[in-house]
């Protein structure tokens, strides 16, 4: 049986944008679902909303339109493509999923105290910000390297 709320609570909107290529700024992007020259999609860590069209959705129905697949191979791809290591097979153990939707909380947790302290920081060197995103990431001891391989290139 596939778990979708696990999937849901383990991959955000922005990130599986971006892994797909949509391209994101300041959580805008362009809209797959029809043509325009500005973006009018707005990514939220939990779904993403067109102003422009109306389509609405969370990961899975996002990865479900990029590839014309369905719900259930959407979340097969996710679990692939995110290392999730779901067997997609049996049920998930509640404590993990709880563990999953902790981590979620403390990541969202995270973004929110970067765009508050960090931003500021912005136009100047990017080690140092990068820096105190890996020690604070390290002192939850949360992995999250792709997200610290994003800081790096900024």
């Amino acid at each position: 049986m596939i778990d979708f709320m696990t999937i849901k609570n383990s991959v955000s909107v922005p990130d599986a944008a971006e892994y797909y290529g949509i391209e994101d700024r300041h959580g805008m992007c362009r809209c797959i679902f029809h043509e325009e020259d500005t973006p009018s999609m707005k990514l939220y860590q939990n779904n993403y909303h067109c102003f422009g069209c109306g389509a609405h959705g969370d990961v899975i129905d996002l990865v479900q339109q990029i590839f014309s697949i369905s719900p259930a191979e959407a979340a097969k791809r996710l679990n692939s493509d995110f290392n999730l290591g779901l067997d997609m097979d049996k049920p998930a153990d509640s404590r993990k999923i709880e563990l999953l939707k902790q981590r979620r909380r403390e990541h969202d947790k995270f973004i929110e105290w970067d765009k508050k302290h960090l931003s500021p920081w912005s136009h100047t060197s990017n080690c140092f910000a990068g820096g105190v995103r890996s020690m604070h990431l390290r002192m939850r001891k949360l992995q999250y390297i792709t997200f610290l391989q994003k800081a790096c290139r900024r």
